[in-house]
């Protein structure tokens, strides 16, 4: 017997294990459900942040952030934009994710934050 008889030999085809691993969707919208609430949450979590930004930050942090995560431009190109120095536009990005950070877990102690970070992306 060869080496991948003998792999594929240790499948079950058990009909109970089957339906177990690939089970139909489920009729009450179970994943579309979740995938509401995701979204749902996702959409505080945001609109939580940009209260923040609006209160919290000064308009040169939102400004930096604003073209870093929502317009993709990289930290030379805000520079440029801006007519600051690159070092600058770094410390106003970290500055202000920290203040972010800082205000967020501060309202909501007990809730699990989501992981804000320099790789424009949301890391939860």
């Amino acid at each position: 017997m060869s080496r991948l008889d003998y792999k594929f030999k240790e499948i079950s085809f058990d009909p109970a294990v089957m339906d177990a691993i690939f089970s139909a969707p489920e009729k009450d919208g179970g994943e579309e459900g979740r995938a509401q609430e995701r979204q749902d949450r996702l959409n505080a979590d945001m609109r939580k942040v940009r209260r923040v930004m609006r209160a919290g930050l000064t308009p040169r942090q939102r400004e930096c952030l604003t073209l870093y995560y929502l317009k993709g431009l990289d930290q030379w190109e805000i520079a440029a934009r801006l007519g600051i120095h690159q070092t600058t536009v770094s410390q106003h990005i970290k500055y202000a994710l920290e203040k972010l950070r800082r205000v967020l877990r501060a309202n909501a102690p007990d809730a699990p934050m989501p992981a804000i970070s320099l790789d424009r992306g949301w890391d939860s």
